[in-house]
């Protein structure tokens, strides 16, 4: 008992002292990298930011020129794997922010911890609502909402005449939940008529499997004979992959369209043919022809002998935005590079333009669509 209590009191202790030890520091940056499976380049993304940033001497911190160190893990897509990752940066009083946990459910709970433990905390990819709800100072969202992603999937539906549509969603995921109801409600609100509602549950949080044929197969059968024009998506990109397969195989050729979660190479290597004109926001166009992108996509393909997709961008442009952030504060106090972010007006990533509320949350970002050809998602008009 005398042990737990000693460990709660220096729990308590170096959540305290964070901001003073780091205040103090002189070494390398430490900041905690949490990747999700399915999120395609994200970490290609992050080491290709810190690669520049540390080829240059590092970042400029009041009189001293300091290197950023990266420590990366491994969410598994899980509340649980997310909580345990979190929970180990946070014990550790030399981390001074985390980049990462992709998913919101992860996000969510991983969020509490770190503002508990004053970290700093970036998520370039959780999109629920909620996760900003509380207006927790330390932390910062450089990704859309869903109530952003939700309105602009409807309205594509709507001026793609697809007036008639299926919604599939994960319940087992804050994600797939509170995008499916975002897009029900955007979709009653502008006149398209909702066929149908259908779910399904993930046993144990197991967000990288595929769904069991049998499943995908009832789901399938309730809507095959209804008359609708679209099936809209909110789910992980190996179910949306195994769903797709399946409802090819069954004569269902409806147009599919997904949330961001399915903007990923994975789609199109697993469901290959079957997948061709998926349709899903983005963040990032591939297809831009700025001279900015275009040096950092032949830079980036250079080093990895592939193009960047949209995570190797998120993670890039995550690393970079609080490298400047750290720059701009003059220091390393996690709440004084927050506070300082979420100032920021158009700071220029290669995504866009970064412009944050005081709740953290990015604004005034333009959302792309892009649809699958021969394998490859490109620029889709939404016009």
């Amino acid at each position: 008992m005398l042990a737990f209590l000693l460990m709660r009191v220096n729990s308590s202790y170096f959540q305290q002292d964070r901001a003073n030890r780091l205040l103090q520091g002189s070494g390398d940056i430490l900041i905690g990298i949490t990747t999700s499976a399915g999120k395609g380049y994200f970490l290609e993304g992050i080491r290709f930011a810190l690669d520049e940033i540390n080829g240059k001497g590092g970042i400029r911190v009041g009189t001293q020129q300091r290197k950023l160190q990266i420590w990366v893990q491994e969410d598994q897509r899980s509340k649980d794997k997310g909580r345990e990752v979190s929970q180990r940066f946070a014990q550790n009083q030399d981390v001074m922010a985390v980049i990462g946990h992709l998913n919101s459910g992860s996000a969510i709970s991983a969020s509490l911890i770190y503002n508990k433990a004053k970290i700093l905390f970036i998520t370039p990819g959780a999109t629920n609502p909620l996760l900003t709800l509380h207006n927790l100072p330390y932390l910062i969202r450089s990704i859309p909402s869903d109530l952003d992603f939700g309105r602009q999937i409807a309205r594509l539906g709507y001026r793609h005449a697809m007036k008639r549509i299926v919604i599939i969603f994960d319940r087992s995921t804050r994600y797939g939940k509170g995008l499916a109801d975002i897009i029900a409600a955007q979709s009653d609100k502008i006149g398209i008529q909702i066929v149908s509602i259908r779910s399904y549950l993930l046993p144990n949080e197991s967000k990288q499997k595929d769904l069991q044929t049998q499943e995908l197969t009832q789901i399938l059968n309730s809507i095959i004979d209804l008359n609708f024009d679209a099936i809209v998506f909110a789910g992980g990109v190996h179910q949306a992959a195994a769903l797709i397969l399946q409802a090819r195989k069954m004569g269902i050729q409806a147009k599919f369209i997904g949330g961001d979660s399915l903007d990923s190479p994975l789609l199109a290597q697993i469901a290959g043919q079957a997948a061709e004109g998926t349709i899903v926001p983005s963040v990032f166009n591939s297809d831009s022809q700025g001279r900015k992108q275009q040096q950092f996509n032949q830079k980036f393909f250079l080093t990895y002998g592939f193009l960047p997709d949209t995570w190797a961008v998120q993670g890039y442009d995550a690393l970079k935005l609080l490298a400047h952030g750290i720059e701009k504060q003059g220091d390393t106090t996690p709440l004084g590079v927050a506070h300082r972010l979420r100032q920021l007006k158009h700071w220029p990533g290669i995504a866009g333009f970064y412009s944050f509320n005081q709740r953290g949350d990015l604004v005034g970002r333009k959302i792309f669509f892009k649809h699958l050809r021969n394998g490859i998602f490109s620029a889709f008009s939404s016009d």
